[in-house]
């Protein structure tokens, strides 16, 4: 595997909808073997993100070559684009959002949105990987009104939000997965009858995957240290969860 690879491997703070738009970008370095050798050791290390199983799929129908890689970078672009057009349609009233983690399909409609009307958006840490202050340093450098807050502290905070927006990693007809803390915060803003929104693409719509405890765990050791870590987790699609 070259370095490109090698850093979407070990990447840990990019979702998977900006992870596979990255994937896009390096497509047309490789032949059919090793495209296909990379998607088995994306899936491999990204289990529970259905974009890859949408991507081997996809080049399993399309023969990899320069036409088809520029389809499938207009697919991703046009879902994106779709998605966030129907966000703003259906959250057009909200004025201070509070969002987990950092989906590049909730920043781009919190960018979006505002500069329609103005926004207020509550972020957290998402401690370890930081994917929160990371959002937060972009939505601030692009004139946004945000802040950043503690994990522990963002189930208090919803009391000062209009409306829960979150990303998915797979969306099935009865569960969604994403990334450790989404079930405690969904449960919490359910209880408040609060508004949640789900931005996901359609590719992102599957039959639930092949659940195993490892697969919620990602490794994370460094210079010899072994840390294993459990970042995503599952929960229920509900009647109080709404999918953009």
């Amino acid at each position: 595997m070259d370095q490109a690879v090698n850093n979407l491997l070990k990447n840990r703070d990019l979702g998977a909808s900006a992870l596979l738009s990255r994937f896009g970008e390096i497509l047309p370095r490789y032949g059919e073997a090793e495209l296909f050798s990379i998607l088995a050791e994306l899936k491999m290390t990204f289990p529970l993100m259905a974009v890859w199983h949408f991507a081997e799929n996809y080049f399993q129908k399309h023969a990899p070559e320069p036409q088809s890689f520029e389809k499938f970078n207009q697919e991703l672009n046009r879902e994106k684009a779709e998605v966030v057009e129907r966000a703003c349609e259906q959250m057009s009233f909200y004025k201070t959002c509070l969002t987990l983690s950092r989906s590049s399909l909730v920043e781009a409609f919190l960018l979006e949105r505002n500069k329609l009307k103005k926004v207020d958006v509550i972020c957290s840490q998402s401690l370890p990987a930081g994917e929160g202050v990371h959002l937060n340093s972009s939505l601030l450098e692009a004139g946004l009104n945000s802040i950043c807050v503690p994990d522990w502290d963002l189930v208090d905070k919803l009391y000062a939000a209009d409306v829960l927006i979150l990303g998915a990693d797979w969306v099935s007809d009865t569960l969604i997965i994403n990334k450790q803390g989404s079930l405690k915060i969904v449960e919490a803003a359910t209880r408040l009858d609060m508004p949640i929104f789900i931005l996901a693409e359609r590719f992102k719509y599957m039959d639930p995957p092949n659940i195993s405890r490892e697969a919620f765990i990602q490794d994370w050791s460094h210079a010899g240290t072994k840390r294993f870590i459990k970042v995503f987790e599952v929960f229920p699609r509900t009647e109080s969860v709404r999918l953009v």
